[in-house]
């Protein structure tokens, strides 16, 4: 896992120095006074006056886990950018708004943070609502920084190939990346060649990791024996993964979201399953506990993760964190880190002298290269994504997650 250096140094002096910062569980309401020009796409507010950053994250519905810990990354680093005196003096100030995992909710949150003066927003994780966004931010013009990770949440055309949307940004390995780096890992690493699939067909997310996955496996080698879907609100797996479990495959891979994993990974260990289960990246912690909390085994799980656990980077952000707060470890570090590295990310490019504006944001994001607590995010233009990051590949074991190593695909 990358370190943090060069453009993250004066970040990193923030973070070290953020003992006492606090952190609020209250939605911030904005009195500023802004200046809209005539011009779509830039906001214009006095020197004196805040920087608002917007930040649109479920906090009440069926992924409010993760999005709640998203926005503690985000109300994080906003504390430490404040604390150590803001930008140029400018203090930011977060405007938060609950998306519900609701795409009208999102798109309404978003409109509102533009009539609010908002130079950019942290967008809500989903790739669904992502996808539903672009086309509002390209008429709106104020930047959205987020995890989303389907090719069409970044760029245009009916399969996510054509030209960027101007005002998306990824901050994470896409769809296509992360399949791959599963089908990767468990074709060179556990010598798996056979799978079977268990999907969500109506999650961008889930259906675009089992085309990544299914894409990788077709050109080195790989078999997809069977693909099952699923539709949201299940929670009885049995019968689909018996389907699969009948078949002569290796490993059964589940790109889907944590409340799903669950289900799936204790059904299917009571169905007798014995071999892997590649979870993807919502099984990271605590999902292990989850697990074995609720009277299953985990072991054999193998998931992705944006940090490495051990990493010191990680380890001094979250000591800093609890000691300024009081607050416990979050219960999802991968997500608060994310949130952390997106806001830090626009601190960023705001601290390395882009113009507070939308304009300047997004003309900086267009470029971005920062060194964060999830590695090197480095921006194509091409595409909006970051270019050549990878992810951690991590098995529980004994009901502890171990990381096992780096992977790019």
């Amino acid at each position: 896992m990358k370190k943090l250096t060069a453009l993250f140094t004066t970040l990193a002096l923030v973070v070290s120095m953020c003992v006492g910062c606090s952190s609020s569980d209250t939605t911030t309401t904005t009195t500023t006074t802004t200046t809209t020009t005539d011009s779509a796409t830039t906001t214009e507010v006095a020197s004196t006056d805040p920087i608002i950053i917007g930040s649109i994250q479920d906090v009440s519905s069926t992924t409010s886990v993760m999005g709640y810990m998203v926005n503690e990354g985000v109300r994080w680093a906003v504390e430490c950018i404040n604390t150590n005196g803001g930008i140029d003096g400018r203090m930011i100030e977060l405007i938060e708004y609950d998306s519900k995992a609701d795409t009208t909710e999102s798109i309404n949150a978003y409109n509102r943070l533009v009539s609010e003066g908002a130079v950019a927003v942290v967008g809500p994780h989903q790739a669904n609502i992502g996808i539903a966004l672009a086309p509002i931010a390209e008429e709106a013009g104020v930047p959205i920084f987020l995890m989303g990770m389907d090719n069409r949440v970044t760029r245009q055309g009916d399969d996510g190939d054509g030209e960027p949307w101007t005002y998306m940004f990824l901050s994470q390995p896409n769809c296509d990346t992360q399949g791959a780096i599963e089908a990767k890992f468990l074709m060179e690493e556990l010598d798996c060649t056979n799978f079977g699939i268990i999907y969500r067909q109506d999650n961008s997310f889930s259906v675009s990791i089992k085309n990544g996955f299914e894409a990788y496996c077709a050109e080195n080698g790989g078999t997809v024996v069977k693909s099952v879907a699923f539709n949201n609100g299940d929670t009885d797996f049995k019968t689909i993964l018996s389907q699969l479990i009948a078949e002569d495959i290796d490993c059964i891979v589940a790109p889907n979201y944590t409340q799903e994993l669950l289900n799936i990974t204790i059904q299917a260990r009571d169905l007798g399953w014995e071999g892997p289960l590649m979870n993807g990246i919502d099984s990271a912690p605590p999902f292990n506990t989850m697990v074995t909390e609720a009277g299953g085994d985990p072991d054999g799980v193998y998931f992705l993760n944006n940090i490495d656990l051990e990493d010191e980077a990680v380890i001094q952000l979250m000591a800093d964190y609890r000691e300024a707060t009081g607050n416990d470890e979050p219960d999802q570090i991968n997500k608060f880190c994310l949130g952390y590295d997106m806001m830090m990310g626009i601190g960023s490019v705001l601290l390395d002298g882009a113009e507070a504006t939308t304009e300047g944001i997004t003309e900086a994001l267009n470029t971005l290269v920062y060194e964060g607590i999830t590695g090197t995010i480095t921006i194509d233009p091409e595409t909006h994504q970051p270019s050549g990051l990878g992810m951690i590949v991590v098995a529980i074991e004994d009901g502890e997650n171990v990381p096992l190593q780096f992977y790019a695909a």
